[in-house]
């Protein structure tokens, strides 16, 4: 029933006892060794309106384990019915196959045992079915605008996912962390919102009005979530080490804020670069020595020296008799880092600019703390969906689902009718797009409105 221990009876004397031990690492490799090709599970992960993290971690707590047994090769956004590979180490098909039966809005599926687990960037693409509700506008200037999409393509910002949904951006806090502001940095994750009275909040208010982290935990059973870690690591830590108790975040969480910051200056960056020259390509622009290499990757930081030599290797700077041969969708936009080349024109000091509005300087991204240090990574200015396919659906029930999802099809539901005579209209788009690439940013571009669905003083 419990994960890591075994129990056994023993008669001593009149009494008896259940002994219950827990297994040696030898013995949880023997129980635990998937012999059927490989240790690795590899399956399909269903869900529905929970991003990636939320579904693993809801996963690890139905079975008991660590949310470290699960890798995946990207995130999935919380706002869609997604389908993507997971694997899972030393965790049986019957196990995992339980989760069918508990869950509502998870599935998986589809499983293959594998000798090795996936990593961030295992992935060719992302495929996108998307509907858009309550068209309005002439036909001929939504086939202008999709045209537009699939031949120019669109500005490869960010998306706001990267940023988080609350009212303090996960940049803000990535600016300090890098600046070894720890304080600030965990005042600021603890910031109250200005309405809510749920225990978390309180929690947060008790802290900004005391700084006494065991008051605040003190009517906060559920400490699972960010805040709550931080604020027992606030408990735990010695003489208010505040730098110590920010390493209660989980890795992957510290790494968000950090690669937010990152993504916000990037953004800034693509936006003065598009604002000066259009789709002009420049002379000393930064493109990729091959085709098909995976330059945006800033997730996987290896060993100093590897990633800096790769780094350096992976791309090339355009010499002026060479600008004719290169297309804007080919430029690269590094993300800022202590090992990153950067553009030999007038695109390097912007960098340097905005860091300087900040506060920043470069030696922050060379941090002492070694996980806190950043190499950097490259990123497309621009980017081409592939395979863009539309229609528009005529519809009357807004309830009614335009289009099926993976578990619709895999439970046998039929295609859904179109409502010839309804008054209402949606456009039906799909596409694909390249790893890291926002499905969001490409609505942007064809609506020409914010992707935005609640603004920071709703929250």
């Amino acid at each position: 029933m419990f994960n890591g221990v075994e129990s056994s009876t023993e008669d001593r004397g009149s009494e008896k006892f259940i002994i219950v031990k827990r297994f040696t690492k030898q013995k949880k490799r023997r129980r635990g060794q998937l012999s059927v090709g490989g240790n690795y599970l590899h399956f399909v992960l269903y869900k529905e309106n929970k991003d990636t993290m939320d579904a693993i971690n809801g996963v690890a707590s139905y079975l008991r384990v660590n949310p470290k047994v699960f890798a995946y090769a990207g995130s999935k956004d919380k706002r869609g019915k997604t389908s993507q590979l997971v694997s899972a180490y030393q965790i049986s098909p019957e196990r995992l196959l339980k989760i069918n039966n508990d869950f509502n809005t998870i599935r998986v599926g589809n499983i293959v045992f594998k000798n090795e687990q996936l990593k961030l960037g295992d992935l060719r693409g992302n495929r996108f079915i998307i509907i858009l509700r309550q068209l309005q506008g002439d036909p001929t200037i939504i086939e202008k605008a999709i045209d537009s999409l699939s031949s120019k393509g669109f500005i490869n910002y960010y998306g706001l996912q990267r940023f988080g949904t609350s009212s303090v951006s996960t940049h803000s806090i990535g600016r300090l962390v890098l600046r070894s502001q720890w304080k600030e940095a965990i005042n600021l994750i603890l910031t109250p919102r200005n309405e809510g009275d749920d225990e978390l909040n309180e929690a947060k208010r008790i802290w900004a009005k005391t700084e006494d982290a065991n008051l605040a935990l003190k009517n906060l059973r559920r400490k699972s979530s960010i805040e709550g870690k931080l604020l027992c690591g606030l408990a735990s830590s010695h003489k208010r080490d505040f730098c110590n108790a920010f390493g209660a975040i989980p890795r992957n969480m510290r790494l968000m804020y950090l690669h937010s910051y990152q993504s916000y200056i990037w953004n800034k960056v693509a936006s003065k670069r598009i604002k000066e020259y259009g789709l002009k390509v420049l002379k000393g622009d930064l493109v990729p020595c091959e085709a098909g290499v995976l330059v945006d990757n800033c997730e996987e930081e290896k060993e100093e020296g590897n990633r800096k030599a790769m780094l350096e290797s992976i791309v090339k700077v355009i010499a002026e008799d060479e600008v004719d041969k290169y297309h804007i969708s080919d430029i690269l936009l590094p993300l800022p880092g202590h090992s990153v080349v950067f553009p030999d024109n007038e695109t390097k000091g912007w960098y340097s600019e905005f860091l300087k509005e900040d506060g920043m300087e470069w030696s922050d991204f060379d941090s002492k703390v070694k996980a806190n240090s950043l190499s950097g990574a490259y990123r497309k200015l621009i980017v081409v969906p592939e395979d863009v396919k539309w229609e528009i659906i005529p519809y009357s029930d807004v309830t009614k689902s335009l289009v099926l999802s993976d578990l619709d099809r895999l439970q046998g539901l039929p295609e859904p009718t179109v409502d010839e005579a309804g008054s209402l209209k949606a456009l039906k788009l799909e596409f694909q797009l390249p790893p890291s690439a926002y499905a969001t940013m490409a609505i942007r571009e064809i609506s020409k409105q914010s992707t935005s669905y609640v603004s920071p003083s709703d929250k």
